[in-house]
Order: structure tokens, then C-alpha cells, then sequence
């Protein structure tokens, strides 16, 4: 039974949406990633600890981006592409909220309280890059 779930055919992938996206709309794409992400950074360029109203507040505009673009795929694309994307957005934050318990109990039994956690996570991320582009020119 097992491998009967986990067989892929054909058939199954004629459920899915089949979308043909505009090169302008992978540009848009792109352009809106940037700039979240620069706002992120920018926001978030001293190691501060925030306060809970404030961590709040930005979990919510976080995801009223997700749910607006959500909009963007409906308007766009109909109700079949919609529903994929904000099925996989609710998998998907449910499995983020499960790392942000994990991540609390891995400092919490550490002891590493305040603004400290941002920066480990920071710096940790920093280094995966660092290496993953040592490994690229590496490989060149």
C-alpha cells in the first residue's frame, strides 16, 4: 500500500494546475522578494531583542504579504491555483511555527536569553552562505 501512495503517474499530476506565468510576473516576483527582504534586513540591522507587541505586529504584516499575494494568485491565475498556493502556505507556516518551538527549547536549554538567539541565527546563516559560495567557486 505503501508504495502505491508514493507511486507518482501521470494522472496525478493532471490534478495540478498547469500555469503558464508571464516573464513580467517572475520579474515582479523577484523585485517584491528584494525589497521584502531588504526591508527585513534593514529593520533588523542591530541585534535588538523586539517586545512581544512588536514581534506581533510583524508576524502579522509578514503574513498579510503572504495572504495579499495569495490575492495576486487568485486574480491571476482562478480558484485552482489558489487553492494550491494557500494550502501549501498553511503547510507551510504550520511547519515553521513547529521550528519557532524547537528553536525556543534549543535556547531555553542553553540559557541564551535576549537579543542573543537573533544573532546566533544570524551569524549561522551567514556562515551556510559563506560556505555554499566557497563550495561554488570551489567547484569552478
Amino acid at each position: 500500500m505503501l508504495s502505491t501512495l508514493l507511486a507518482a503517474t501521470e494522472s496525478d499530476s493532471s490534478r495540478f494546475v498547469d500555469l503558464d506565468v508571464p516573464l513580467r510576473a517572475w520579474l515582479g516576483l523577484i523585485v517584491s522578494i528584494f525589497t521584502l527582504l531588504g526591508i527585513d534586513l534593514y529593520r533588523h540591522r542591530h541585534a535588538l531583542a523586539p517586545s512581544t507587541g512588536e514581534a506581533l505586529r510583524e508576524s502579522m504584516a509578514w503574513v498579510t504579504c503572504g495572504l495579499l499575494f495569495s490575492a495576486v494568485i487568485a486574480i491571476g491565475f482562478g480558484s485552482q491555483a489558489f487553492g494550491e498556493y494557500i494550502s501549501g502556505y498553511l503547510i507551510e507556516k504550520s511547519l515553521s511555527v513547529d521550528n519557532v518551538f524547537v528553536w525556543a527549547m534549543l535556547f531555553a536549554s542553553s540559557s541564551i536569553q535576549g537579543a542573543r538567539p537573533r544573532t546566533l541565527t544570524s551569524s549561522g546563516s551567514h556562515e551556510r552562505y559563506r560556505a555554499h559560495a566557497a563550495h561554488s567557486n570551489a567547484r569552478q
